[in-house]
């Protein structure tokens, strides 16, 4: 996605770009889905990269799951 296709933000109706997180030595934080069981061969993750839209005006963010079906639980 295009940095410019992101929606104005919803404060003050500037830009947003897209930033990924992480902590201070650089390693991404990822959202943990608890109730979903995960294979070791299979593939399948409880896991997603965390990302975020901040305004470059007045800096709001919203966080962001960049694979949110990783995050379905398990029936």
């Amino acid at each position: 996605m295009s940095q410019d296709s992101y929606a104005p933000c919803p404060f003050c109706g500037e830009r947003r770009v897209s930033t990924l997180i992480s902590t201070s030595d650089g390693r991404p934080l990822h959202l943990v889905q608890s109730e979903r069981a995960v294979t070791l061969f299979g593939g399948r993750s409880s896991t997603s990269p965390l990302a975020a839209l901040t305004c470059t005006a007045c800096g709001f963010t919203a966080l962001y799951a960049t694979q949110p079906g990783n995050l379905i639980p398990d029936a």
